[in-house]
């Protein structure tokens, strides 16, 4: 029994014991991981590791952990604190750089004495960092211009990566990327006039911009003129199209019109050719009548002719064998009759002879007149022929010139309505008062005429003087009576003075309303003939 609870106390200090190593070698291990290193001192070296781990003594060793992972710096610089180019032109720049240890025992070495615990502060590292950035973007950017530094900002941060790189290496820093976020120029309110830089970089800054704008300006003006030539050349091409389009629709109009009166004209021959053939059939059908009716009139007359000859051979046969019976008888009556015989057979065959000749003259007269009439009826329907053809060749160049004269009269009016618009237009001022003028002076008999009109309606007039008035016969210059009218005359007397008075006075008012144009070469109240003869010219130059 005893035995067993040795060994148990036994085992149970051995595994107190065991437990406190554990724990104690656990307290004592530091273990290294991918973000962090471990940077162990003491004992005579320096041991760092990245991946594994090591124990730490107190009092002999002392740790130091180093941050691995990237760690971003944002440097800006603007306003006052802008950098400058080359050109003097200050630069609004926001640059970050992302910076991490050197992954070597020698960087994480080098980083741990320089930086120690630092490496996890951010702020820290700016502040110790900050100034070698600073110059070196200020250096770079000197050494460019503000288009170069626009154009070329690849260019730019590899520069700067390169000029960085060589001094982080002393504190154990590396440079993995330089990131430009924000480039600009800086606003002209930061430039000081009494700095030398700043005044020269105002100046270009001033001139550069001033250029621009004035080629801005340029611009703008060019592509406005343009925009207006682009407008005006396709206001151009509209109206040509337009005109091209109402000269188009004119010229098919004129062709339709030309078309039609040829077609008219056409039409007009092939009725005239028709009437002419009709009528050449009627004429030769009137003509075949004609000279079968002359044929047989000319038979008929012949047949007379024939009758009368036949009838006149008849007649002489006859008196010759009276004449051979008077002959007989005169030989058997052997008497006194033989003169007389004879005489009488001289005078009957004289009579024969003369009858035969008389009926052949008149035969022969019969046939020219009627050869005459038939050529005559002959050459009237030829003529009538002609003449219908005549009218309906006239009838057609008639319509054609009748149509050109209607095309020819509406030009002429629309011309002259044109130029009564245009004449009418330009008239001046000065013409359209004269002509306001003579219309008042076209109505001055008739608004005189009504202003007379209430004086007409006075059936008397009465006359009322009183003696010693100024301007009356009855008194002198000073309006006092006349000793002499007052002893030598009544009322009528002054009555007949006011009537010389007013007669004396009517060449005046003669002379005045003359001088007006209201009296005429009458001397009646109107507009003189002169005056609207003189206006005459005046109006029709205005029209």
């Amino acid at each position: 029994m005893d035995q067993l609870i040795f060994i148990g106390v036994s085992a149970l200090t051995g595994l107190i014991i065991i437990a406190f190593i554990g724990l104690t070698l656990s307290r004592l291990w530091r273990r290294a991981t991918p973000e962090r290193a471990i940077v162990r001192t003491g004992g005579g070296k320096e041991f760092v590791t990245m991946t594994g781990g090591c124990f730490q003594i107190p009092v002999i060793h002392e740790i130091t952990v180093v941050n691995m992972s990237t760690m971003r710096l944002d440097i800006e610089r603007t306003g006052e604190r802008s950098l400058i180019t080359r050109d003097r032109l200050r630069v609004d720049a926001n640059v970050a750089f992302f910076t991490r240890v050197i992954r070597t025992a020698e960087g994480i070495s080098t980083a741990a004495k320089s930086l120690g615990r630092r490496t996890y502060d951010t702020d820290e590292i700016r502040k110790l960092i900050e100034s070698k950035f600073d110059d070196v973007i200020r250096a770079v950017a000197m050494g460019m211009t503000l288009s170069e530094l626009l154009d070329q900002r690849d260019q730019f941060r590899q520069m700067v990566l390169k000029a960085v790189s060589a001094d982080l290496e002393k504190n154990g820093l590396e440079l993995e990327a330089v990131s430009v976020t924000t480039l600009n120029q800086t606003d002209l309110k930061f430039f000081k006039d009494d700095n030398v830089i700043d005044a020269e970089g105002k100046t270009l800054i001033t001139r550069e911009t001033e250029s621009r704008r004035r080629e801005r300006n340029d611009i703008t003006q060019e592509t406005e003129v343009a925009i207006a030539q682009r407008n005006l050349e396709a206001s151009q091409r509209k109206f040509s199209i337009r005109q091209a389009e109402e000269q188009a629709r004119l010229e098919q109009e004129e062709k339709v019109a030309n078309l039609t009166a040829e077609q008219n004209a056409r039409v007009a021959a092939v009725r005239a050719e028709q009437e002419k053939r009709s009528k050449q059939a009627d004429i030769e059908t009137a003509r075949a009548v004609e000279q079968s009716e002359i044929a047989r009139r000319q038979g008929i007359e012949i047949a007379e002719q024939q009758r009368r000859i036949a009838i006149a051979q008849k007649s002489s046969e006859q008196s010759a064998a009276e004449a051979e019976a008077n002959k007989a008888r005169a030989e058997a009556a052997k008497s006194e009759q033989d003169v007389v015989t004879a005489n009488e057979v001289a005078r009957a065959e004289r009579e024969r002879r003369v009858a035969v000749i008389v009926a052949e003259q008149q035969a022969e007269q019969q046939a020219v007149a009627t050869r005459v009439a038939a050529k005559t009826e002959r050459d009237a329907a030829e003529d009538r022929a002609n003449a219908v053809l005549t009218v309906a060749k006239a009838n057609a160049d008639a319509m054609t010139i009748e149509a050109d004269g209607l095309k020819a009269k509406q030009l002429a009016e629309a011309e002259g309505r044109r130029a009564i618009n245009e004449s009418e237009n330009a008239l001046s001022k000065d013409i359209i008062a004269l002509r306001q003028a003579l219309a008042v002076i076209e109505k001055l008999p008739a608004i005189l005429e009504a202003q007379a009109k209430p004086i007409e309606a006075i059936d008397d007039l009465k006359v009322v003087l009183f003696p010693g008035a100024p301007g009356t016969t009855g008194a002198n210059g000073n309006g006092q009576p006349a000793a002499a009218n007052s002893a030598n005359g009544g009322l009528a007397q002054q009555l007949t003075d006011m009537l010389l008075s007013l007669r004396m006075q009517s060449p005046m008012v003669d002379a005045a309303l003359k001088s007006a144009g209201l009296l005429d070469e009458t001397g009646k109240l109107g507009v003189p003939t002169s005056a609207l003869s003189a206006t005459e010219p005046a109006v029709k130059a205005a029209a």
